[in-house]
């Protein structure tokens, strides 16, 4: 990781290879790590990345699907995951018919990686990608990829960075799209049965023999998701 953390350079390039590479290959692929040298160097000449080492992009890779995604089930890792079982990049729309910074601001006020918007910082209508939603025994979870230098991947340093970048409101806003789309897709939907939570990887930080190294998780509340989704439309 201390390797790949100083000799991996930062940027959106890197971001750009790491979401490319995640989305498009298989997770177990990745873990028995498979040659993909062919498609990384063309993603690497697409987005004008320059490596001098090439296997550190394999090692970040390797540390993602296998590093385990929660401290009480080690088996819970991207790897250990159903292709059938992911949906990857999944688009989504939110439209506000008032723009309701105010009413976001309320909800989410204690959310410590949450800054408040002022009302210019948001449109009528949102739209993007969610990197991925998967389902792992029975519960759907929110997947973000994050390639972020930080200074070290602790519990306070991931938080402060949620915060800073407001990604926050990024996973408030996943999860209210998750939960309408469980809503809407799985017959007898329960949020407490069915709805895990969210993980941002910060994928530099990520150890395969670390539990949750590298990761921030949070379940959010489901009446907070409610009176989020009540400010869009449905």
């Amino acid at each position: 990781t201390d390797a790949v953390q100083s000799l991996l350079p930062r940027g959106t390039q890197t971001g750009n290879v790491v979401h490319e590479l995640l989305e498009t290959n298989s997770f177990s692929h990745l873990a028995k790590r498979q040659d993909i040298s062919v498609q990384q160097h063309r993603l690497c000449l697409r987005y004008g990345l320059k490596l001098e080492q090439p296997q550190l992009l394999d090692e970040l890779l390797y540390a993602v699907v296998t590093t385990p995604l929660s401290i009480t089930d080690t088996d819970f890792c991207l790897m250990n995951l159903q292709d059938q079982h992911c949906l990857k990049e999944m688009p989504f729309y939110l439209s506000l018919t008032h723009i309701n910074t105010f009413g976001i601001n309320g909800i989410l006020r204690d959310s410590p990686t949450f800054q408040s918007l002022e009302s210019k910082q948001i449109a009528g209508y949102l739209t993007g990608f969610i990197d991925l939603i998967c389902e792992y025994q029975g519960r759907y979870y929110v997947m973000d990829y994050k390639t972020n230098t930080l200074p070290d991947y602790g519990d306070e340093t991931l938080t402060q960075a949620m915060r800073e970048h407001n990604y926050g409101l990024q996973y408030w806003l996943y999860s209210v799209v998750l939960h309408r789309y469980l809503q809407t897709r799985l017959p007898g939907y329960n949020y407490q049965q069915h709805f895990g939570g969210v993980r941002y990887l910060f994928v530099r930080g990520m150890q395969p023999d670390v539990a949750m190294a590298g990761v921030y998780e949070d379940r959010p509340e489901l009446d907070k998701i409610n009176a989020l989704a009540m400010l869009f439309d449905a």
